[in-house]
């Protein structure tokens, strides 16, 4: 019988352990933005100091990721690492300021929050005052960046719309996937780019300048109405996309619900794990009783004169 018990009590033990255990390895994810620096050796290192307070060299490149990250064994870093010399060839030095790669890798698709789209990555050569920190020169080329209380970046050209950093507790298998190299597209040189010596020279005559100018200023007030009705036509696009991403409360509600709490089937394995410890235990008791009433049994027999013994050993049988 006492076979038996363990038996079970060790089964139900292993059967916790198996359930319980792959459980207790799931790794939460945090989904945010990266913000990184390239190394002399070409490698995106994680930066040690936040966008606000970094203060980039003439030279450096700065680098940004959006995705789903496990712990520090899952560093999601940009999946390319183009050189100063990749993105700023094109771009002619400044007297006064300074030159900075940037790096933007929206992520995969499957790290973008539901309802939403990654926008394409992009590099290119940012051309800043000396003293501009890391946040002022993405400022520079990204309108809409977005923050919180610390200063950490939470979007990026309005990606994504809302939160800041999240917990993930159930990250699917596709967002914990390995990365896959990508080739991120160089953006032309920055607008300070100066204009080459060929360019330069070649000046054109008085009624050529005059022409010139007459068609550039039909050009300019033709780009200026296309613009200002892409403007229209994106405000609109975003208030549409922003109001369809905002989730009802009773929908918010649902999710907290389903994310948080111990799962039924935790509360059955702990139920049978605690009936198998408590039958172990009746069990180891109920034969420690029987083994202190046998003992007790044979010490009252063998001193017992009627059953012709007189003493403990053979030398003190006495036969009647």
């Amino acid at each position: 019988m006492t076979r038996l018990y363990r038996l079970i009590c060790a089964s139900v033990l292993a059967l916790a352990v198996a359930v319980v255990a792959p459980t207790a390895a799931h790794a939460v994810a945090y989904q945010f933005w990266g913000f990184y620096q390239l190394t002399d050796d070409g490698e995106w290192d994680f930066a040690t100091e936040g966008t606000s307070a970094a203060v980039p060299e003439d030279g450096a490149v700065d680098g940004y990721r959006f995705a789903f990250s496990a712990g520090d064994d899952d560093e999601r870093v940009p999946r390319d690492a183009p050189g100063f010399d990749d993105l700023c060839a094109g771009t002619a030095a400044v007297d006064g300021m300074k030159r900075v790669g940037l790096v933007l890798d929206t992520g995969r698709d499957v790290d973008a929050p539901e309802g939403e789209t990654p926008p394409e990555p992009s590099a290119r050569c940012v051309v800043a005052d000396e003293d501009a920190t890391s946040q002022e020169i993405l400022t520079q080329v990204v309108e809409d960046i977005r923050t919180d209380d610390s200063g950490l970046i939470c979007g990026i050209a309005g990606f994504p719309e809302q939160g800041c950093g999240d917990e993930v507790s159930e990250p699917t298998p596709e967002q914990l996937a390995a990365d896959e190299p990508i080739e991120i597209p160089i953006v032309d040189g920055d607008a300070t780019e100066e204009p080459s010596a060929t360019e330069t020279s070649a000046e054109p005559t008085s009624e050529e300048a005059t022409e010139e100018t007459t068609d550039a200023t039909t050009e300019d007030e033709s780009t200026d109405e296309a613009t200002s009705q892409e403007s229209t036509e994106d405000e609109t696009s975003a208030e549409a996309t922003a109001t369809d991403a905002e989730p009802t409360p009773g929908e918010a509600d649902t999710t907290q619900d389903s994310d948080s709490g111990i799962p039924p089937w935790a509360w059955a394995v702990g139920v049978v794990l605690l009936l198998g410890i408590l039958a172990w235990a009746a069990s180891a008791a109920r034969n420690r009783r029987l083994d202190a009433a046998d003992d007790h049994y044979l010490d009252e027999f063998r001193d017992d004169p009627r059953d012709g013994f007189s003493g403990h050993g053979p030398d003190d049988f006495d036969r009647r």
